[in-house]
C-alpha cells in the first residue's frame, strides 16, 4: 500500500475518532445533564463524519485501487495527490472556523 494511501486512511481514522467523541457528547447530553448548548455540536458531528472520515477514506482507497498509469509512476503524480490532501485539510479547517448560520437579531 502506498504511503500516501496510508496517510489518507490515518487522517480518516483521526476524523472518525473526533466524530465518535463528538457524537457521544451529543447523544449523552440529556442523560448526563450537560448544557443545552452542546446540542449545537450536531452539525459538527455530521460534518466530521461525512466530510472528514468518509471523504478521506474514499480518497485513500480510491488512490490505492485506481488502475496504474505507468511503471515509472504507478499512481500518477504524487505531488498532485499530496496537493489534494492539503487542499482538503485546509478547506476542512476553514469550514470549521466559519459560522454555520448568520446570527439573527431579536430587535
Amino acid at each position: 500500500m502506498p504511503s500516501l494511501t496510508r496517510l489518507f486512511i490515518k487522517t480518516a481514522l483521526a476524523y472518525f475518532v473526533a466524530a465518535l467523541l463528538t457524537g457521544v457528547v451529543v447523544a449523552a447530553r440529556p442523560a448526563l445533564g450537560l448544557p443545552l448548548a452542546l446540542a449545537a455540536l450536531t452539525p459538527v458531528y455530521f460534518h466530521l463524519r461525512m466530510v472528514g472520515w468518509i471523504t478521506q477514506l474514499i480518497f485513500g482507497v480510491g488512490h490505492w485501487m485506481f488502475p496504474k498509469f505507468s511503471r515509472e509512476q504507478p499512481r500518477g503524480s504524487d505531488r498532485f495527490h499530496r496537493t489534494c490532501l492539503a487542499a482538503h485539510q485546509t478547506a476542512e479547517r476553514v469550514d470549521r472556523l466559519t459560522p454555520t448560520s448568520p446570527q439573527l437579531s431579536t430587535n
